[in-house]
């Protein structure tokens, strides 16, 4: 709803949105930091993203990029590495 608000649109549109539209960069960059504060305070083994906006299909990578870039290696583990424990 937020981000249909942002834009102008109806929630209704979102989904025709270019995968290209720089609000979905905007979205996985807010996501990818809420992914870091969640990983930095509480250290969980699994964070699950839903909702209709995580049907969008180039926005679970990005955010995963984004969350790489801001934790800058700070904590090493083999599932943020990408790596079977």
């Amino acid at each position: 709803m937020a981000i249909a608000k942002r834009l102008g649109v109806t929630i209704h549109d979102l989904p025709s949105l270019d995968e290209e539209h720089v609000v979905w960069k905007q979205v996985a960059y807010y996501l990818a930091q809420l992914c870091l504060n969640l990983t930095l305070t509480v250290s969980p083994e699994v964070i699950i993203l839903g909702g209709g906006v995580m049907n969008q299909k180039r926005l679970l990578s990005l955010i995963q990029v984004y969350f790489k870039e801001f934790l800058n290696d700070y904590v090493k583990h083999p599932k943020i590495q990408g790596k079977s424990p």
